[in-house]
């Protein structure tokens, strides 16, 4: 699929260097700047009359291409981010540096991100702010946590996974999750998209991804244990639990060297678990927020690794805030954590087997 990208002089916004890029890390997509002058003389964009007025050279030089993205400063007359019409799509960063302290380079892999989510798949859009590629957002200002998450939700993501798509549909679901992925590692670090990947410093960023991969794969856990620092006592003989059975749990006091960021550390992590078992306890998840905890069970299950809710001595339920947990078989140490039937009910999540029925 070809793109071309257009944007207003006065952007400021490098689409050279970011299409270069994401032609590097996508297998189906192909993107190209445009040659022609793009400009809206009016002071509000109105659907289709804007449409219609861009000049010939433009008209011409998009019908070579499946879509046309042009970016421009200029305000929709319904205040949305966007509009289609026919193969092009007008992105407005009309009030931007009210919404988000993110670069306007990362709005526009965002906004493409975003416009090929909705080409693989149109059937829903979240009314709520939810940090999912597919919000809608009513609310404006959600854009900044929409891109420093970067993800699809762990509904949209069965929702998609589960449909027929053709191959052209599938490869399009590969580069958009590429995508999202870096957009998310830089918007995290509150960087601009361009300058993270010229601190890369290679000349093709499929290179680190390659070396990254091979580094990981020496070093597999069999669990990750996402939990509340306050809990960490009980965890910690929970986890020596797991070594005693031969299982190598990762646990953030063991891995986590010093002065490394913690969402940091974890979005490398998840690359090198089996499963990943969540324990709720009366503290609630610590420094784990909800959107946060969504994004890591999304990756998950998208790489196909087993959740596992656990519930610590004194939780009868999942918490309200964590009814997205529901979609989980989970464990229970109803009294206390020596409890060998929770244990081996963890131990059967992690592994697949049950270690008394086999």
């Amino acid at each position: 699929m070809k793109i071309i990208l257009y944007a207003e002089k006065n952007l400021q916004v490098d689409l050279g260097i970011i299409s270069s890029n994401l032609n590097r890390i996508c297998k189906k997509l192909i993107f190209q700047v445009g040659k022609s002058v793009f400009e809206i003389n009016s002071q509000l964009i109105s659907h289709p009359k804007t449409y219609n007025s861009l000049n010939s050279t433009i008209i011409r030089e998009t019908e070579q291409y499946d879509y046309a993205f042009l970016f421009t400063d200029k305000q929709y007359d319904n205040n949305y981010f966007f509009e289609t019409y026919e193969n092009k799509a007008i992105i407005s960063f009309y009030g931007w540096n009210h919404l988000t302290t993110l670069s306007k380079n990362n709005g526009v892999v965002y906004f493409i991100a975003d416009l090929i989510a909705l080409k693989i798949d149109n059937s829903v859009r979240h009314d709520e702010t939810t940090g999912c590629i597919y919000d809608f957002g009513w609310n404006k200002t959600a854009i900044d946590l929409e891109m420093r998450n970067a993800f699809i939700c762990p509904s949209c993501l069965a929702r998609i996974t589960s449909k027929k798509f053709s191959e052209e549909k599938s490869n399009l679901f590969i580069d958009l999750r590429e995508m999202l992925d870096i957009l998310g590692k830089s918007s995290k670090w509150n960087q601009d998209i361009v300058t993270y990947w010229n601190n890369l410093n290679v000349p093709n960023p499929n290179i680190i991804t390659k070396k990254i991969k091979e580094q990981l794969s020496s070093d597999i856990h069999d669990v990750f244990l996402a939990h509340n620092s306050a809990d960490k006592p009980l965890i910690e003989i929970i986890c020596n639990k797991l070594k005693s059975k031969g299982l190598n749990p990762w646990l953030d006091k063991e891995q986590i060297p010093p002065g490394r960021w913690f969402q940091d550390v974890i979005q490398d992590t998840i690359k090198k678990i089996s499963s990943a078992a969540i324990f709720i306890s009366n503290t609630g998840l610590g420094r784990w927020q909800v959107v946060e905890l969504r994004s890591f069970i999304s990756q998950c299950v998208e790489r196909k690794i087993p959740v596992i809710p656990v519930l610590l001595p004194g939780v009868e339920k999942i918490p309200n805030e964590f009814v997205f947990l529901n979609e989980f078989n989970w464990v229970k140490f109803k009294n206390d954590i020596n409890e060998e039937d929770a244990l081996d009910n963890l131990i059967w999540g992690i592994t697949g087997k049950h270690p008394k029925r086999h």
